[in-house]
């Protein structure tokens, strides 16, 4: 593990009691643990009416998710990379949008052209000394307006029960044509059992505070569901009693501006993302109210930090895991530049006690 990226742990056992849990958190976001974009629940969708494109997602990052996950090809389709985390100048991503924008391509025919490019290995070094094609730890979702389609790489589920998350699901759930208007699919992988099925039954929900007239608040809802079933990233569930430390919801007009923006980026506290998503989309709705029936052309965008961060993380694609994993070459984001900031009260049980314990085996940190 790389001194650097760790917070001195002489100095956290240090500290008193009432410290150790803001500790834990920071102590979590700065460990170099396996680089997936990872413990991830998203979906994508399309709107034949308004011929909008978005999509809405949350996992254990630092940084941006929306610069992480979103691909669009606005009037056209859109897509989400996860798993193992693909840059967005990397030839897969480059060539995927490339034929998003022509839009003569099925998801599909898209996807396998990702899959012939995605030739590189992975590998974990010591204790464990394991390589996957990485290709084989990837997760797409992408949807047009005719078709839906997603992709899961046939090794993200054991290589997650081999460092003991057996118990999480990957999965996905697809739909064409709800409503007579809709496409989505939603995924996740590393994530609490129920997780995507609740993004679909949020989806397709008729009656919520969000507004269903248009594809911001069906996302919205979707995201919304996960939060109030408990359900969300298995880690974070575990650790900082929340879904994700970071969530986002993006909706494309089809002339290519932004109909809606709001990222919500993790600022080492145990706010839940989701919540603060939910205020700022409703102070949007009221800008944007459902009689519009979603045609509104005003931009709306908000890019957030949940609440001000004296010692921001490290930005890199970590995920959040009981125990830390070896370094691997894996890309890193950036995070977005914060155009406003607020306060906001975490989810209501708040930060369970954590306690930690601190062991050094074979260059392995537990925080438990």
């Amino acid at each position: 593990i790389n001194s650097q990226e760790l917070v001195s742990t002489s100095s956290l056992i240090s500290m008193p009691l009432s410290v150790t849990s803001t500790a834990a958190i920071l102590l979590l976001n700065s460990i170099v643990f396996i680089q997936f974009a990872t413990a991830t629940y998203s979906i994508v969708a399309t709107d034949s009416v308004t011929k909008q494109v978005g999509g809405a997602g949350a996992t254990c990052l630092t940084g941006s998710i929306y610069d992480g996950l979103y691909l669009s090809a606005p009037g056209k389709s859109v897509m989400h990379t996860q798993g193992w985390l693909l840059p967005r100048d990397d030839e897969i991503v480059v060539t995927a949008l490339d034929m998003m924008k022509e839009g003569t391509y099925c998801p599909n025919e898209i996807f396998e052209a990702m899959i012939s490019l995605d030739t590189n290995e992975t590998s974990f070094t010591e204790p464990y000394n394991i390589t996957f094609q990485s290709v084989d730890i990837r997760q797409y979702a992408m949807a047009d307006f005719e078709k839906t389609a997603s992709y899961s790489g046939s090794e993200l589920e054991s290589v997650w029960e081999f460092f003991g998350h057996g118990t999480s699901e990957v999965a996905d759930v697809g739909k064409i044509g709800h409503n007579g208007r809709y496409n989505y699919h939603a995924i996740g992988n590393v994530v609490k059992n129920g997780t995507v099925n609740a993004l679909k039954v949020g989806f397709e929900d008729e009656e919520h505070l969000f507004g269903t007239c248009d594809i911001a608040g069906k996302l919205m809802m979707a995201m919304y569901k996960v939060f109030i079933g408990f359900f969300g990233d298995e880690r974070c569930l575990d650790l900082i009693a929340t879904s994700a430390a970071g969530a986002y919801i993006h909706v494309d007009n089809a002339d290519g501006t932004s109909l809606l923006h709001i990222d919500v980026i993790y600022d080492g506290s145990n706010t839940e993302p989701v919540e603060v998503l939910k205020e700022k989309f409703l102070e949007w709705r009221r800008e944007h109210p459902c009689e519009n029936n979603g045609l509104s052309g005003e931009i709306g965008e908000v890019t957030i930090i949940a609440s001000p961060s004296p010692a921001p993380p490290s930005p890199m694609p970590t995920a959040m895991a009981a125990t830390a994993l070896p370094t691997t070459n894996a890309p890193t984001l950036a995070p977005a530049n914060a155009s406003s900031s607020l306060s906001v009260s975490s989810r209501s049980h708040g930060l369970p006690q954590l306690f930690i314990v601190i062991s050094i085996v074979a260059g392995i940190v537990y925080v438990l």
